[in-house]
């Protein structure tokens, strides 16, 4: 996700170190980094249907690096998913 600032365009990111690829750290990584840049409902709002485009395989891709991708992704997805979903 990318929120431009107000003030210029510079962009709004968040960096969090992940120890493992373990699901039960992603997901908090993701939390906590989401958090950092005003939290996921700043971005998506109730009813709002959300697009994820994530590129996972390049011609070098390990099938060790797609899982990783494909976690992470869930991770963002779950979170756009609660936050889209209406009261």
């Amino acid at each position: 996700m990318e929120k431009q600032n107000e003030s210029s365009n510079i962009s709004t990111v968040s960096l969090v170190k992940c120890q493992t690829y373990d699901n039960s750290n992603i997901e908090p990584a993701i939390e906590k980094a989401l958090e950092l840049i005003g939290g996921i409902k700043s971005y998506v709002k109730p009813g709002d249907h959300v697009l994820l485009k994530i590129n996972l395989l390049t011609v070098d891709t390990k099938v060790r690096q797609i899982v990783k991708g494909t976690l992470l992704l869930a991770a963002v997805l779950v979170s756009s998913r609660y936050a889209s979903k209406k009261k």
